[in-house]
């Protein structure tokens, strides 16, 4: 079947959607597995909004999870952050970058 430019970069753009979509649910779930647990509010604080086809905003509104976030790290000798989580949420969101610049690269029509 030959196809036109144009249907071409639609299915394209349509592909692109769904791999955005698909990565972003996956960093989400992802997030919330390996989220550390003390009380749970912090595993059960991830949310995600879709602004639009290509954009979506994974966040987590708890109070300390900037903290979390960051992984653990000593200030003036104290520590902070959780040992379940020493590393924090930066490698998940390298993983998922790298998996969506891979599937991105794959697409072809």
């Amino acid at each position: 079947m030959i196809i036109s430019p144009s249907e071409a970069l639609d299915m394209i753009v349509a592909d692109s959607k769904k791999v955005i979509a698909e990565e972003a649910i996956g960093l989400k779930a992802s997030l919330v597995i390996a989220a550390p647990v003390d009380t749970g509010h912090f595993k059960a604080g991830w949310q995600i909004k879709k602004i639009n086809d290509l954009h979506f905003q994974i966040y987590n509104p708890v109070e300390y999870s900037s903290i979390l976030w960051a992984g653990v790290r000593f200030v003036n000798g104290k520590k902070y952050g959780s040992e379940q989580w020493a590393l924090g949420g930066s490698p998940m969101l390298e993983k998922t970058d790298l998996s969506i610049t891979r599937r991105l690269n794959n697409i072809k029509h």
